[in-house]
């Protein structure tokens, strides 16, 4: 959006909340500021987001740049795979899970990839009994919502203000013998590690 369709946009709400005013000193700065965090959506999308906001609106507030930016993010295509489809992903990837993982993980999409957080974890599962695998099943979901809520907060921003997701691998890695200390990695501590560091992200 550019700096005249923001002003537009200002306009349009002091139109419809008449307590929304910017004071004469601050109007460059106001315009400036918004036009920064609305920058990379289109002007049709900012002004059809308030429209829709003040028809439903109920308390006489004026939308924020978040309330704003959530609307435009509602509306575009669901595209987040839900977590049993995940996990049957991540199942399926341990028929070959120990002597392929690191192709198995390869093929994964990245979010299932940083919830999984390396190869060694799927040759790891791969040869755990069926309890073993149920509580796996259990530790990987809780990750990959982790994942999937803070992407969909992370969505909201600018693409140039992400910060980056997670910090689970999800590069490529190579074909290797697996080490001891590739192994530590795909530990229960290492998950848990990864699960608390997720919550540490969303708080």
């Amino acid at each position: 959006m550019t700096r005249e369709e923001t002003q537009k946009i200002l306009m349009g709400i002091q139109v419809l909340y008449k307590t929304f005013r910017v004071d004469d000193g601050l109007k460059t700065a106001t315009v400036d500021m918004w036009t920064e965090m609305l920058s990379d959506l289109t002007y049709e999308q900012v002004s059809q987001a308030i429209k829709e906001f003040a028809l439903t609106d109920t308390k006489g507030f004026p939308p924020t740049i978040g309330q704003i930016r959530a609307n435009v993010a509602g509306h575009r295509p669901a595209e987040i795979m839900g977590e049993g489809k995940a996990w049957e992903l991540v199942y399926q990837a341990l028929q070959n899970g120990y002597y392929g993982a690191e192709k198995e993980y390869n093929k994964l999409p990245e979010d299932v990839r940083r919830a999984l957080g390396g190869a060694g974890q799927l040759r790891q599962w791969a040869v755990m009994d069926i309890d073993s695998i149920s509580v796996a099943e259990s530790n990987f979901k809780r990750a990959y919502r982790a994942v999937v809520e803070q992407r969909a907060r992370m969505e909201v921003l600018p693409a140039n203000m992400r910060p980056q997701i997670g910090a689970a691998p999800v590069a490529q890695i190579e074909d290797k013998a697996c080490t001891e200390d590739f192994m530590n990695r795909a530990s229960e501590d290492y998950v848990t590690s990864l699960l608390d560091r997720f919550r540490d992200d969303l708080k």
